[in-house]
This record gives C-alpha cells, structure tokens and sequence, in this order.
C-alpha cells in the first residue's frame, strides 16, 4: 500500500477489529497515517479526513446492525473514498450483495493478509478514482444538458423516454420529469408524423442519423413546430443504447418560411392576374425581370428573354420618343424616387397603344439610381372613354346651361357645388357667391321648424318632392317647386322651378272653390227652408182642408141616411171618404219626404230611425240600424242634421236603383269629438274608376254636403261584393 496518504479503519466486530490492525501494522511500510475508529459514531462525529484513501469496516454477525446498513452509515460519510468490508466468513453472502449498492470489495478474515489487503485497497482506490471521476464528468454533462436552450433527450427503439433536459420539458409544457419518464414520445406528437418520427428512431438503432421536422402537440394542447437530430448513442461496449435526439423549436422559423412562400405566391398571383405590364431593372448588374403581361406586349413569351431597354426606346413613337428619354434621364440624375409617364407604345402588331407607365427609382446611400421597378398600363380605352366623357360633359354643361329650371348640386352638408345660370338667376345670387352658401341659407328659418329638409326621402330611390319658398338676394321671397335625389357620388341633385305664380292660380282656384261650396251650401239651406215651408204648408193647410171636408161628408152621411135609405149613396160617400184618407195620408208622406217633422221636434236620431223603417217597409230590403248611446243626448247643429239625414236619404235611394241588395246596415256614431255615418249594401257593387268618371250628381251632392261641414266623405266598392260609404264629421268644425 506504498503512496497512500491514509487508511480509516472503523470498529464494528472486536476480533475483526483486532486481525485487521495487525495486517494493516504489517502492510504499513507505504501509508502514511492509520487512523482507527472503535465505533461507527465516533467515526461519524470526527468525520472523513480529506486526504483519506480509503475506508476498511470490520463486521461479524454479532453485529446488531445489518450488514447493509453499516454500509450505508459509513459509505454515507465516507462517499467519495472506496470503503472495503473486513468479515467473518459467515456473512459473506449478506456482504456480498452489497457490491451492488457501491461497495468497492470485501475480504474475510480467513482470507487477509497483507499482500490481499494491499492488493483489495489499490484497487478499490483505483476504481474509485475512475467513478468518482465518471460521477463528476455525468455532473457536468447534466448541467451542460440542462443550460442548453435545445431538447436533449435519450429514446428507446419504441420511441420511448429514458431521459430529458430542462430545455425539453419546458418545451412539452410540463412541470417534472417524472411526468414524461417512460412514456412514449409519439403520444405528444401530431398524427399525421407519427410515422416519420417512428421510422427515423429505428433507424438510429441501425446505426444511421438523421433530422426530420414535424409537429408537436404538448399535454396542454399547445402545437408548434420542431426540427430534430437523431443519432445513435454507444455504450462501452461499442452498443446503441439509446437515440440521441436533440430537438429545436422552430415554429417562428416555419411561421416566418411560409408567410415567405405566402408572399412570393401572392405576388406571382398579382403579376399574373394584373392587367399591367410589371418589370424590374437591376442597375447595377444589368439583370431584367418581367411578368407574362410584360412579355405579351412586346409578342413574347414568358420563356423568352427580356426585351433590353434599347428595344424599348425602338417601340416609343417617333413624336414622343425624344422627349420621354430625356425626361426619363433627368429624374435618373436627380433625386427623385418615382418617374411618371405616358406615351404611345408600338406594340407587335404594329398597333400603337397609349401607356401609362410608373416607375420607382431605388438609390444607395450616395443616391445613385440602382433599381428601376416599373408597370406598364395600357390606358388606350380609358383615354377613349375619356374622350368621349370630356365631348359628354361638354354636352352636360350646355344642356345645364340651357334648361331653364334652376340645377343645383350640393355636398351632403348642403354647401353648393354647381349651379346653373337659371338657378342663379332665379336666386339673383352668383356663382362665386352661392359656391360660398348652403341650401339653408336660401330657405325660410320658420318655414324649416315646421317642414325641416327631408335627406331621407331626397336618399331614396324615387327621390324627393317638395314645394317650399324661396328668399332671394333682394329679399322678395318666392314660391318653388324642388325635386331631387341623390348622385352616386354622393351629391345632392335639385332641379327647383318657381311656381309663384301657380301657388296664386292655386290659391285663387281654392278660394273660388270655397266660393262655390259657400254657395252650394247658402242654396242648400235655401232649398231647405223651402222644403220646410212646403212641407208645413201642405201639412197645415192642405191637411186642415181635407180634415174639414171628411168631417163635412160625414155630417152629410148622416142627414143623407136620416131621409133615404139608399145604399148606392152611402156606398158612395164611403168611397169619397177612403178617397180622402187616402189623400190625408199621402199629404203626410210628401210633407215628411220633404222635411220629416220629427227632424226638427225630436232630432237626427229619431228622423233617421222612422225613414229606415220607411224604406224598409217600401223598398222590401231588411235594414239593420245601431246606433251610440250618446246619438241621441247630443244636439247637433240644423244644418248638420239636415246633411246627414240628406246624405242617408240619398244612400239609400241608390241602393235601390242600382245596388238590387237584399240587405243594409246602418250605424250612427257620435260622440264629442265626432260623428260617422255609416251606410253598407250586400248588393252587386261597382267599379269606383268608372263611376269617378261619370261625376254622378247624387255622389257629388253627398261630398258637397260633407266637406261643406268640414268632414271627409268616402265610397268604397268592389264588383260583385256591395258598397259601403262613410261620413266622417269633426264635432270641433260644427257650428250650433
């Protein structure tokens, strides 16, 4: 044992304790210190000196403590220097098992001697040296491992894990290592790579390498994308192990290389759906690029080779071709960035084409030109259309210019854009002057409280209708008629006529209207009145005259029958007597057709209820007659109960002339804010257009009488399905 600094010897087995300090005492020559501990405790309190080699535990089976468990007491404290068991041949078999467990070796007292021991302890000590060594390099490696910002783990040929860095678990989205240990990695990765990552370990285990990239899906259900090396990993006996898989999130690089082939699609798309002819020309090496549309204006293909910009120059007209090269060399020698153009460009036909041609000038850092990116627009048709629009709008303007209604055109705010000479004519305004006004600057500030500006019709389809004043520059305010809609840029169109003189026509009619109907009316209660007196002079003269003459032949049938008995006479004034009733009654029945009595003693209601029951019981036609609670509580003016009865009896009389109904319906509605007359037949109807047409008497009498009270008057009818008419009278309007 020459070189050892050295040698612990701890007591555990007396006898032991003693053989092997006498071995030791005669294998001493080459240590330098021995240094012996009665007990484990002792040992454990004065702890292992640093420059110890190793450790010899004496141990028998009188021991209380197991063998193994004195072994982990002493190799506990003795961890980094070999530790050989000394004992007696009966334990041999529990002290065996503990060369598992890191027992460098063991000799039983039978056994010792000094050459065995010194032999057992430069050994223990060598194989010690070697796996402390192993132990600190596996440190390193693990702490290396684990600073690597890449997935580094050991997979089995299932795909199993054996082993994995921090990196990696931070990568799965897991918090331990005994989360993943054992499990099978294709679990935590997307099925459509199953496959491929499956193919790959087995073939490590072949003894190849190899990368492939593909998707994981972490137990949290994140995905992203990974670009792994695999390679075989030996053990000392030259044999694959495991797969040595190093593992690289590459989700940004993936995100970022297709957005690439994105973009690069996305413009292929865009040159070649383009109408232009886009192109490139690098400066600096002379190198062309052009898109297909580029290639067919010149009569090539997108195989052939780019036309150089001589053969450009060659295609420019004669007229415009000086000018454009020098134009385009002046911005190439400035500072300018962007170079716009257009000329007539000869294509392969020999047809001229007008082009529209941009260009974008790319310098370095002195400002020198480098790039020239460009697009070749064919404009001709435009430049047509555009022709054709200029001759259009010079027709606009001076058809604008001739109208003689006034043409406004103003923004969605109201401010005036164009105006035509009629319209400023009309307003007495100029152009200068109405381009600095709005459409309310014109209007009446009263008049729009109570009829504001209608956008929403004006936005319609139809457009919008209005008649409205005007107040011009001299301050004289007009009548206009404006009709406007919306453009499909958004401006406001109005066409405004002045209809000053249209409005006083207008005004002068409707006052010659209500002329008439006042009129209309006066000869009505005339008409009225005379009925009236008619009617209470046949009632009262005729009928006292024919009363006093019944009476006067009755006297005479008497004194006749007190002196004759002539039957042939009495028969005969009998006749004259029936003859008389008769014309009694029919006294009674004219006097009441013209002015029913009960209008005026008792009131609407009563003379409506008594001429139903008349025409009912004339005409045969079933008559269903309601009326409100309140129709006979509440007076109503002689005039509109004149019209009303009038207007029924005149209904009713058309029922029988024309509507051959079996039955009617009558109603009287009336309460202190109106009245409604309601008359309906179940007869043969009519068309309302024809009969409009006719300007019949008898309908036109009806609406004269209600609109003379301030009421609305309607007829509706359909062929086949009978008439119904309604009188609607505001109470508001009447006059008692």
């Amino acid at each position: 044992m020459s070189n050892l600094n050295q040698i612990i010897i701890v007591n555990t087995a007396t006898e032991v304790f003693n053989k092997v300090k006498l071995v030791v005492s005669n294998a001493a020559a080459g240590i330098k210190d021995i240094v012996q501990y009665k007990t484990i405790e002792e040992f454990r309190e004065a702890g292992v000196p640093v420059l110890a080699d190793a450790v010899l535990l004496c141990y028998d089976a009188a021991q209380t403590q197991t063998a193994e468990a004195a072994f982990a007491n002493v190799n506990e404290l003795a961890f980094h220097v070999p530790v050989i068991i000394i004992c007696e041949d009966s334990v041999v078999s529990s002290v065996s098992e503990l060369i598992k467990e890191g027992l460098q070796d063991f000799i039983t007292v039978t056994d010792l001697t000094s050459e065995k021991l010194n032999d057992s302890v430069l050994k223990s000590v060598e194989r010690k040296r070697i796996v402390n060594a192993l132990v600190e390099n596996q440190k390193q490696l693990h702490a290396i491992l684990d600073t690597n910002p890449d997935c580094i783990k050991l997979l089995g040929p299932s795909c199993e894990l054996f082993s994995i860095n921090k990196a990696g678990l931070k990568l799965l989205e897991v918090e331990s290592i005994d989360d993943v240990i054992g499990r099978n990695v294709l679990e935590m990765i997307a099925v459509p790579y199953r496959g491929a990552v499956s193919n790959l370990i087995k073939s490590v285990f072949e003894g190849k390498s190899g990368e492939l990239q593909y998707q994981v899906v972490t137990p949290k259900g994140t995905n992203y994308w990974c670009e792994m090396i695999a390679v075989p990993y030996y053990n000392a006996e030259s044999k694959i192990n495991f797969a040595l898989s190093v593992t690289r999130d590459i989700t940004k690089q993936v995100i970022e290389e297709e957005e690439i082939i994105r973009s690069n699609n996305r413009f292929s798309r865009i040159t070649s759906t383009t109408n232009d002819a886009i192109w490139e020309w690098d400066l600096t090496n002379g190198n062309l690029w052009a898109n297909e549309n580029h290639q067919k204006l010149y009569g090539l293909s997108g195989t052939d080779p780019i036309p150089p910009f001589e053969e450009w120059v060659k295609r420019l007209h004669p007229d415009d071709r000086e000018e454009l090269v020098n134009r385009q060399q002046t911005a190439l020698d400035s500072q300018t960035n962007v170079f716009i153009s257009e000329y007539r460009f000869k294509r392969q036909d020999g047809e001229y084409r007008t082009i529209y041609d941009r260009c974008y000038i790319s310098r370095d850092e002195k400002g020198s030109p480098v790039l020239l990116t460009g697009s070749m627009m064919d404009i001709t048709e435009r430049k047509k259309v555009e022709e054709a629009l200029y001759a259009s709008e010079e027709n606009y303007r001076t058809l604008v210019e001739q109208a003689t209604d006034g043409i406004f055109i103003a923004d969605l705010a109201g401010k005036f854009i164009v105006v035509n000479r009629a319209g400023c004519q009309l307003s007495q305004y100029s152009m200068n002057e109405l381009s600095n006004m709005t459409i309310y600057d014109l209007a009446l500030p009263e008049e729009l409280k109570e009829m504001p500006f209608k956008f929403d019709e004006v936005m319609s389809s139809e457009g919008g209708r209005s008649e409205r004043k005007m107040r011009k520059k001299d301050g004289s305010i007009i009548d206009i008629e404006i009709n406007a809609k919306i453009l499909s840029n958004g401006k406001f169109l109005a066409f405004i006529r002045e209809i000053t003189q249209r409005k006083k026509a207008e005004k002068d009619l409707k006052d010659s209207y209500a002329a008439i109907r006042t009129l209309s009316s006066h000869l009505q209660n005339i008409r009225e009145e005379e009925r009236s007196h008619i009617a209470r002079e046949i009632h009262d003269e005729l009928g006292q005259q024919l009363t006093v003459l019944k009476l006067d032949l009755s006297w005479l049938q008497r004194k006749i029958n007190a002196i004759t008995e002539d039957k042939s006479m009495n028969l005969r004034i009998d006749e004259m007597l029936n003859l008389i009733n008769e014309t009694v009654s029919s006294v009674r029945r004219i006097s009441s057709s013209l002015r029913p009595s009960l209008l005026d003693d008792i009131g609407l209601l009563a003379a409506v209820e008594w001429h139903v029951q008349e025409f009912e019981k004339r005409s045969g036609i079933k008559v269903n007659f309601v009326s409100s609670e309140l129709a006979s509580d509440t007076p109503l003016p002689p005039a509109t109960a004149t019209a009303l009865f009038r207007i029924l009896q005149e209904s009713l009389t058309n029922i029988v002339r024309h509507a051959n109904a079996s039955d009617v319906n009558v109603s009287l509605f009336i309460n202190s804010e109106i009245i409604i007359l309601n008359i309906s037949d179940n007869g043969v109807g009519f068309n309302p257009e024809k009969i409009s047409k006719k300007k019949t008497l008898g309908i036109l009498g009806m609406q004269e009488r209600t609109l003379a009270l301030g009421g609305s008057y309607k007829i509706n009818s359909t062929e086949g399905k009978g008439t119904a008419v309604e009188v609607v009278i505001p109470v508001s309007k009447l006059r008692v």
